[in-house]
């Protein structure tokens, strides 16, 4: 296909696409209503930029790395600019410098859109809408728990039922591979197998002992109820023990507290999580395809050797989208052109939405249009009336 043929058909891009009224007024809806309900629990909305200095953002990455975001020059400043495809980052940046001062827990929230330079099978969108909250300041276990939480029945108040939270710890598996003292090849090659669920690749790496835990670290992949007892039996090294147990009184008390949502255990998940220095979790639903939305512990960095605790959650519209309720509106009303300006002012003022022909129309051009517009009143000099159906106004 030509250029030519692109622009003519207004082809986008790969994994980016238009969202379009009603689908787009449900995710604005949808959004609003999140943050509404993250507000009400003390997190304060912020917007960061679409675009930032590539060098300083990297400053407050755990690692330096910026992954899978555009780049761009700036023609102002000749720098290199980097376009966002997590605002989590930029949350960071803004708790280390212009936050820097604020009272601790500091309890942010945000929404916006973000873009990436690829997507994947499970997620081929590459532009989206992210909703979120962040918690900077606190190591406290009640913190994730306060996230978790806050996610979950956030999307319950969106209509979205059949939750599923799945809980990971894959610092829990770097404490194992430390007290083992695996090299860093070895350990790598161990991950992916985990994360493959390859059982013989692992024994290929390890004694009988080590491959015999981590072998049963693999079949302890659940729901909480058989996960639980499964890892709680495992003789695991301290410092991995302690994650496990961690990751147990987090799964029994997101279970009591949310019997409504279903909860799974996979003590071996990595992908998605390598910056998390604690605990994660995805959310799905059994409505929806792919994930919802992702969340977890990480470290923010302040500077050299400096680091703060937070833990956050991001909800991704596109993938809510599907679960949303259409958008319940009263049915808008068509003004004529000799329609009262007062009782068209008074009508918005009440919530409904009116629509003004431009010009003076003959009753059936009102009617026609009306329709057309799908307005289910007409206002015009004389009063409000009702659209009839085209066989009633024959």
């Amino acid at each position: 296909m030509t250029q030519k043929d692109r622009q003519a058909k207004g082809l986008l891009p790969t994994g980016l696409s238009d969202t379009l009224w009603p689908a787009a007024a449900r995710e604005a809806a949808a959004s609003e209503r999140l943050l509404g309900h993250f507000a009400r629990s003390g997190y304060a909305r912020v917007h960061p930029p679409l675009l930032e200095f590539e060098e300083g953002l990297a400053a407050f990455a755990d690692g330096g790395k910026l992954p899978d975001m555009f780049r761009l020059l700036d023609p102002e400043s000749r720098q290199v600019m980097a376009l966002r495809s997590d605002i989590t980052l930029q949350i960071a940046r803004l708790a280390a410098t212009r936050l820097a001062a604020a009272a601790r827990p500091l309890r942010l929230a945000y929404a916006g859109p973000v873009l990436k330079v690829r997507g994947d099978q499970l997620r081929p969108a590459r532009q989206f809408r992210q909703v979120g909250i962040e918690l900077i300041g606190s190591r406290a276990h009640a913190a994730d728990h306060e996230v978790a939480r806050l996610a979950l029945a956030g999307l319950a108040d969106l209509g979205i039922g059949d939750l599923v939270i799945d809980l990971v710890a894959p610092v829990m598996l770097d404490a194992l591979f430390s007290c083992w003292e695996l090299d860093m090849p070895r350990a790598e090659r161990l991950a992916l197998a985990l994360d493959a669920k390859d059982a013989a690749s692992v024994h290929g790496e390890l004694d009988d002992r080590r491959g015999a835990v981590l072998e049963e670290l693999i079949a302890a992949a659940g729901p909480h109820a058989e996960a639980a007892p499964r890892l709680a039996a495992l003789d695991l090294p301290a410092a991995a023990a302690r994650w496990r147990d961690r990751l147990l009184d987090f799964a029994a008390r997101l279970a009591s507290e949310m019997p409504d949502v279903e909860i799974t255990i996979d003590p071996c998940e990595r992908r998605g999580f390598e910056y998390h220095t604690g605990l994660g979790f995805t959310v799905f639903s059994h409505r929806a395809r792919g994930e919802l939305g992702r969340g977890g512990r990480y470290r923010i960095r302040r500077g050299p050797g400096e680091y703060e605790a937070a833990v956050g959650f991001s909800a991704y519209m596109d993938g809510l989208l599907p679960l949303l309720d259409e958008v319940k509106e009263e049915t808008a009303v068509y003004a004529t052109a000799d329609a009262l300006r007062a009782r068209i002012e008074e009508l918005r003022r009440s919530g409904r939405t009116v629509i003004e022909a431009l010009e003076p129309e003959d009753p059936d051009e009102t009617l026609a249009h009306a329709r057309t517009l799908g307005c289910g009143q007409v206002l015009d000099a004389r009063g409000l009336h009702p659209v009839p159906a085209n066989d009633e106004s024959r």
